[in-house]
């Protein structure tokens, strides 16, 4: 992976909801891990690839659907265990070639 970016606190906003319409706009995945005491908590990443309103690509982590951090990719976030690590993603074979 190259040189992760800034991990930022979160501002506690809530995850918003994923649409079917969203397929190849928005990528949201899930990690089920035991928080401290054994509590069940479910992590998530919400990436837009092809960049946020400013062009640029985020990812943003949630904790129990609340936004605990945020950074541009490529992106390692800490959590109960390990590292959820987010690659940028791939460009375009005509967008590489320009």
């Amino acid at each position: 992976m190259e040189t992760t970016k800034a991990v930022k606190p979160g501002d506690g906003h809530l995850l918003p909801s994923y649409h079917w319409w969203q397929g190849f706009s928005r990528a949201l995945f899930h990690l089920h891990l035991t928080g401290a005491g054994g509590a069940p908590e479910t992590w998530s990443i919400d990436i837009r690839p092809g960049g946020d309103v400013d062009g640029e690509v985020r990812a943003r982590l949630y904790r129990n659907g609340v936004n605990t951090s945020v950074s541009m990719v490529p992106a390692a976030f800490p959590v109960p265990g390990g590292t959820i690590e987010v690659e940028a993603p791939s460009r375009s074979r005509s967008a590489a070639s320009e």
